[in-house]
């Protein structure tokens, strides 16, 4: 299944890796951007600041008016991935407060004074920041994994860690982020993922295409799977 097929009227349904389903949670549209077209050139990594226990409240708060914020994404302790921003609205997420603008100098695009908002995915990760080096189970590195191999492939983003960021780097008054970005070992497993799924697909795609072609195209079953193949690159 391709990312497009995924998206269903601004809502995904599985994960491409492990059809890990995505629950849609929607929050408030006073808590989000409706009419801002969010263009991610980064992802940020957020902790709500509640019990790592199963009770998901964070998603239920993004559904109060008077939240005023929000992130596209949260993943619970156990597992779960909850979609609460619609594509292609921007969450409410990760103002640049009293620290200097994130740089990356890999020759992407930088945020050069553009909100970070608009030009970010986010995700709060259920737990405290204080304890997240704790209640951080292998259910919920699992989902957070899902989310930063669909947010490079996505968003087409180079492929490094330092295009993903922690609320801790914009934020003078924030912590949140830093332990999962720099210490957990995700966020590198996701980048190396991702780099071996690409090459694993060159790979089979250029096998395909060149038996497709030796077939002169009259092998059907061939020929589909290549166009199948060349289509997990199309970006929505």
């Amino acid at each position: 299944m391709t990312i497009d097929e995924c998206i269903k009227g601004g809502w995904f349904g599985t994960s491409p890796f492990t059809d890990r389903l995505v629950i849609p949670y929607p929050a408030y549209v006073g808590n989000y951007y409706p009419d801002r077209i969010c263009k991610p050139i980064a992802l940020f990594l957020h902790e709500p600041q509640e019990e790592a226990d199963g009770r998901e409240s964070t998603p239920v708060w993004f559904q109060n008016p008077n939240a005023h914020g929000s992130t596209r994404w949260y993943a619970d302790n156990d597992g779960d991935l909850y979609q609460c921003v619609p594509f292609p609205a921007a969450a409410i997420a990760n103002g640049l407060d009293r620290k200097p603008e994130p740089k990356f100098n890999d020759g992407g695009q930088e945020f050069n004074g553009v909100s970070l908002n608009t030009l970010s995915d986010n995700i709060e990760i259920e737990g405290w920041t204080h304890s997240i080096a704790q209640t951080f189970s292998n259910a919920q590195y699992g989902g957070v994994l899902d989310w930063l191999m669909l947010g490079y492939i996505m968003w087409d983003l180079p492929r490094n860690t330092a295009r993903t960021l922690s609320h801790f780097q914009v934020s003078a008054d924030r912590s949140d982020g830093e332990w999962v970005r720099t210490k957990s070992g995700v966020v590198q497993e996701a980048v190396s993922r991702v780099l071996k799924l690409e090459k694993d697909v060159q790979d089979i795609k250029a096998l395909l295409w060149k038996e497709a072609l030796r077939n002169n195209g009259q092998d059907a079953n061939i020929w589909t799977q290549a166009v199948r193949i060349n289509a997990l690159e199309a970006k929505p």
